[in-house]
C-alpha cells in the first residue's frame, strides 16, 4: 500500500480561509507492481462567512470539597439485621415463580 496526502492551507488575518487536500492510495498486492487499485480523493473547504461571537464565562466555583477517600470502616451488621435480611430473601424466593 502506498499512500500520499498533500494539503494547502490559506490563512488570512489569523483565520483559516481555505484548505485543499489531495489524497491518493495505491494498492499493489503483487510484487511486480504492474497491477493494482488506486483511489484519489480531493477535498476543499472554503470559509464563506465570518461572524463575531461572544463566549460566555464558565460558571464560577462556589465551593470546593476534598477528594480524599474516607477510610472509616462500616460497622458490622447486628444479628437482628442479618435475620431480617435473611427473612426478606426467603420471602422473595417464595414469591418467585421459578423458585430461585
Amino acid at each position: 500500500m502506498s499512500s500520499k496526502v498533500e494539503c494547502r492551507v490559506v490563512v488570512d488575518h489569523n483565520v483559516v480561509s481555505e484548505i485543499e487536500c489531495d489524497e491518493s492510495h495505491l494498492f499493489q498486492p503483487f510484487s511486480n507492481h504492474e497491477r493494482g487499485a488506486k483511489t484519489e480523493v480531493r477535498q476543499k473547504m472554503v470559509l464563506l462567512e465570518e461572524a463575531n461571537a461572544t463566549v460566555p464565562l464558565p460558571d464560577q466555583v462556589a465551593f470546593r470539597t476534598s477528594l480524599i477517600f474516607d477510610h472509616l470502616q462500616t460497622p458490622k451488621p447486628s444479628s437482628s439485621e442479618i435475620k431480617t435480611s435473611r427473612d426478606l430473601l426467603k420471602k422473595l424466593c417464595q414469591m418467585s415463580s421459578v423458585n430461585i
